[in-house]
């Protein structure tokens, strides 16, 4: 996850954070097109990959239904998220919509680029107190990214940018080949590597009976602990 990644290894440098952005970016144009809320967008529930990020866990996400651009926080469970990555307007409860999601991709990419939230650290009470009211921190965020962040972050949604602009602004595109910090490929490597090892069993696992190659499959269950 990157949150993993970033806590073990250190921020990303800019053209990685770039890449970041425009991946997660149209992961949200895809969701918000299929009016999708995600809520809660946060290090830990973004994958990292070769060829792009990977948004993950909609437990709490909603549909905003036809005809519908907000869905109401009430009932969401954020309470149970992280107050330095959620959106003002859902901290307080109110109609939440794809910018908020927008508003969450901006605290990531801070998480991103200097290790920390917008927000610093503290209680929940604390965090939720200058999400609402108080001045993110982007002071340690890369020069070419900054600007960017800085509107994601917006307190109002309709100062925010879109998914879309957000990627138009990150250059339009999928994050290019080596995009992904080192230590991170080299994690991912080792992932793979495991993949590789199990892949001969479980192809010998679903393999149909030599005298009945007509037959059905033996159904199975297989359990893998990492």
């Amino acid at each position: 996850s990157l949150a993993e990644a970033v806590t073990g290894d250190g921020p990303m440098a800019a053209r990685s954070a770039l890449g970041l952005a425009a991946g997660l970016a149209e992961s949200l144009c895809a969701i918000h097109a299929a009016g999708v809320v995600h809520c809660d967008l946060k290090p830990s529930n973004v994958l990292l990959s070769p060829d792009g990020p990977r948004v993950i866990d909609f437990g709490i996400s909603r549909a905003a239904g036809p005809g519908m651009s907000t869905v109401s926080a009430a009932g969401v469970g954020w309470v149970t998220g992280s107050p330095g990555f959620m959106s003002p307007e859902q901290a307080l409860g109110g109609e939440i919509g794809p910018p908020s999601d927008v508003f969450s991709l901006g605290a990531v990419l801070t998480f991103a680029t200097t290790g920390r939230g917008p927000f610093g650290r503290g209680s929940r009470p604390e965090l939720a107190y200058r999400l609402v009211y108080g001045p993110p921190d982007l002071g340690e965020i890369p020069a070419g990214l900054r600007p960017l962040v800085e509107r994601c972050l917006a307190k109002d949604p309709d100062q925010r940018p879109t998914a879309g602009e957000v990627l138009d602004a990150a250059n339009d595109g999928q994050p290019a080949p080596g995009w992904l910090p080192g230590p991170a490929l080299g994690a991912l490597a080792d992932e793979l590597a495991e993949v590789a090892e199990i892949a001969p069993i479980i192809r010998g696992a679903v393999a149909l009976p030599a005298d009945n190659p007509g037959g059905e499959p033996t159904r199975f269950v297989m359990t893998f602990r990492t």
